[in-house]
């Protein structure tokens, strides 16, 4: 008897330790389960406490497993077994007759089960527990009660944080399609010969002269149309058949177009944006992944996709209020919940493999990175980046678009009335056009190179030849003439010389300098030089992080190299400088190193492995001291 006790406490214990592990490694799970049975029952109401009260119960679960393992507090945990087993086996026996959510979800996404499937787990866990009850003043107390009570408050609260580190950043352990490592395109195969599901079908046919309707299998309707009637059909699902992994991945473009296949087989790394719900997103994690749409759209082997659930209202509404220079494709709701538990959160895949994901607290700043520092510095002058396409709206982008307001005023009240560009007066004889007034409805693609303009000293814009120019050009870029020296100055002017000789044909030098007109002709006098001396806009420095000189090579339109500042090579060192035809930045160096997991994540991993060793040895000490007890 005492070791059937042993045994019965030590497999219940178990039993509620990983339930309760299993979801408080992900609580926003048990939430979006626990509404989904809210909405069911018609209690949409409760759907506030959903979060708290998953935390609360995998809370209450692990502290119940775990006084079960450890022996501490019997009584209590016995009676809160008891009750807890109770309670839920007759609640699961109700959702089994209704059946209003398929999944139960009292093992997370770890177990799946039906709603009789855990009904009847409950029946087997209900025996157990019973004995540990009805035996529970038959062991003695290992610590004074104090003690025991101060362990137990601990594990709850311990158990409570864990929950919400998880929800804070991404679940520790993912037991959800979409975990690292999941090829997508992989998990959507349905293998060859896997059982399809199986319906039954119900046709109901009228009698033509009874007006009786009569309930016939596919296999024995009436065939005589002079006598019976087709009224309706209703199919039930009577066995599941196999279901892929991943079932529901979908991307539709802003213009309805079908992303799926373009994503899933791009070559290279693509960073997905997820945000089910842009509403409740965080804004300022939305405004930092700007950086990684501005890469993608420098790099042929880098693409960007932002996923929402939200309406395009929301959407347009959320790009306006932050300025987001992307856009948002669609997807269901319930899928970017399941592929990420942020919002927003963001993944790194490549070639339909996912590599990387992070909650929207978590995720990798972009500067952070060795390579990326380098170039977002100097965006969107970057090297290797090609000044043709940045300046170029990316496919599916959409314009500016303005709403038009026409002020008419009528001859015979003279008053002034406003109308749209489709309903304006057409009769000239009645009213008298005033004016018209455009707003800006909704903002399209922005070019990097906007806020960039070029000027000769005679006026003219020479903009669009830095953007299209074919040639081999070298810009020397002086932030503060005022601050500039003879020393650097020669430096700078011998370097324009010498490009020519290390690209190995003409190249021509130009000198961008935040001064027009006048001062920029005075410049330009002090200064002698065989560049030609351009004028930039002073806002246009801010773009650019360098404090007095930047010089950057272009050839056919690609940056080919950019020095600035300390790091601006002497003539000497460029005379031996080789310039490639394709210079290409290979994304996928740098952001292998984003694919490997978090240190610190392999540290929590491992601090919570010693935690549960530390718990074994607990279990096994109590074990003995009850052995020895008695």
């Amino acid at each position: 008897m005492k070791v059937l006790v042993y045994l019965s406490r030590i497999f219940t214990g178990l039993v509620f330790v990983f339930s309760g592990f299993v979801k408080a490694v992900d609580p926003l799970g048990s939430a979006y389960k626990f509404s989904d049975y809210f909405n069911a029952f018609h209690l949409g109401f409760l759907e506030g406490i959903s979060l708290p009260l998953a935390i609360f119960l995998s809370s209450a679960e692990l502290v119940i497993g775990l006084c079960l393992l450890t022996g501490f507090r019997r009584s209590l945990s016995s009676w809160l077994l008891l009750l807890f087993m109770v309670f839920f086996t007759i609640l699961t026996f109700i959702l089994a007759i209704f059946n209003p959510v398929s999944d139960c979800g009292c093992f997370g996404d770890a177990l799946i089960l039906t709603n009789w499937q855990t009904f009847w787990k409950n029946i087997v866990l209900l025996v157990p527990s019973s004995l540990i009850f009805f035996t529970r003043k038959n062991f003695p107390d290992i610590y004074v009660p104090k003690a025991e009570y101060a362990f137990v408050l601990g594990f709850f609260l311990l158990a409570v944080f864990f929950s919400v580190w998880n929800i804070r950043h991404l679940p520790m352990f993912d037991f959800r399609p979409y975990k690292i490592g999941v090829n997508i395109p992989e998990g959507m195969i349905i293998p060859e010969g896997a059982p399809a599901d199986v319906y039954e079908t119900s046709l109901y046919y009228t009698h033509k002269k009874s007006g009786e309707t009569k309930e016939f299998t596919i296999d024995d309707f009436p065939t005589d149309t002079t006598e019976w009637v087709f009224k309706d059909a209703e199919s039930v699902l009577v066995k599941k058949g196999y279901e892929a992994p991943i079932h529901n991945f979908s991307i539709t473009a802003p213009d309805g177009s079908d992303r799926t296949a373009d994503v899933l087989s791009f070559e290279g790394h693509t960073f997905m944006l997820v945000s089910y719900d842009l509403q409740h997103a965080t804004e300022e994690h939305l405004a930092e992944a700007g950086n990684w749409f501005r890469l993608a759209q420098a790099y042929p082997d880098l693409e960007f996709v932002a996923l929402t659930a939200s309406t395009s209202d929301q959407i347009e509404k959320t790009r306006q209020e932050l300025n987001l220079p992307y856009d948002f494709s669609l997807a269901d709701d319930i899928t970017l919940k399941t592929i990420v538990r942020s919002n927003p959160g963001l993944l790194l895949i490549k070639d339909g493999t996912i590599v990387g994901k992070w909650a929207g607290r978590d995720m990798p700043v972009a500067d952070s990175f060795a390579g990326f520092a380098r170039l977002l510095e100097t965006w969107p002058f970057c090297l290797s980046c090609s000044l043709n396409d940045l300046s170029r709206p990316p496919a599916g982008s959409k314009p500016d678009v303005y709403t038009s307001e026409l002020l008419y005023r009528n001859i015979q009240t003279g008053k002034t009335e406003s109308f749209t560009i489709d309903n304006f007066p057409t009769n000239s004889a009645g009213w008298e056009f005033v004016n018209s007034v455009s707003h800006k409805s909704s903002s399209g693609f922005n070019s990097p190179f906007d806020p960039f303009r070029l000027q000769s000293a005679y006026g003219n814009d020479i903009s669009q030849n830095l953007l299209t120019n074919q040639s081999a050009s070298l810009f020397v870029w002086i932030r503060n003439p005022e601050n500039l020296n003879a020393e650097t100055w020669e430096k700078l002017n011998q370097l324009s010389g010498m490009a020519s000789e290390a690209a190995g044909e003409p190249v021509q030098s130009y000198c961008l300098v935040p001064l027009e007109g006048e001062d920029l002709l005075t410049f330009s006098d002090t200064w002698l030089s065989i560049m030609e001396y351009v004028s930039v806009q002073e806002d246009a420095s801010a773009m650019v992080a360098f404090d007095q000189a930047l010089v950057f090579y272009l050839h056919e339109g690609i940056i080919k190299g950019i020095w600035k500042d300390a790091g601006i090579p002497s003539p000497e060192a460029l005379s031996g400088l080789e310039i490639p035809d394709k210079a290409k930045w290979k994304a996928g160096s740098t952001l292998q190193t984003l694919a490997v997991q978090d240190l610190k994540d392999s540290q929590r991993k491992t601090a919570l492995l010693l935690v549960i060793s530390l718990l074994v040895l607990l279990v096994f000490a109590s074990t003995a001291y009850d052995l020895k007890a008695r």
